[in-house]
């Protein structure tokens, strides 16, 4: 079961999540649905309300969540080490503010600047879910000494959290 559902579902699904993956759940619940749909049929479970968590855990499968987080975590490692291509890491180069040699205010400077967004679009971009999710992977998996290695410890740690 593990080889068809990576052959027929699971590589499609992969396929630009990072960049689909953080719509509504409302606009991703037809498509869970039809996982789902695909899950049963190919471990022959009974249709109906029952909870499917018990064969993603047996056949060691990642729900759609779970798979988001793999390929974000997955561009966050390679951003990190400088795996992505050139013009898409300087994307992601920290840009401070315009400053200016007045000193208007005296502020307490804090190690991270709450950024307040127009949109929730802005706030689901990589750059920003990005860096909360990478914050939360820990550290002994982040500091993975290459990308295959990174992406089955973090497999292993998103099976076991469950």
């Amino acid at each position: 079961m593990h080889e068809i559902h990576h052959a027929l579902v699971h590589s499609y699904l992969r396929n630009g999540v990072t960049a689909w993956g953080s719509a509504s759940k409302t606009t991703i619940q037809p498509l869970i649905t039809m996982i789902n749909r695909a899950i049963r049929i190919m471990s022959f479970a009974p249709f109906g309300r029952i909870d499917l968590k018990p064969i993603y855990k047996e056949f060691r499968l990642l729900d759609l969540d779970q798979i988001f987080s793999l390929e974000s975590a997955k561009f966050m490692y390679k951003r990190n080490v400088g795996l992505l291509p050139t013009r898409v890491g300087e994307y992601f180069e920290s840009r401070a503010p315009p400053t200016h040699s007045y000193n208007l205010r005296k502020r307490a400077a804090a190690p991270h600047r709450q950024i307040k967004f127009k949109t929730a679009i802005a706030e689901n971009s990589i750059q920003i879910r990005g860096e909360k999710l990478w914050c939360d992977i820990p550290k002994d998996i982040r500091d993975s000494a290459s990308l295959s290695i990174f992406k089955q410890q973090f497999k292993d740690y998103l099976l076991t959290n469950r």
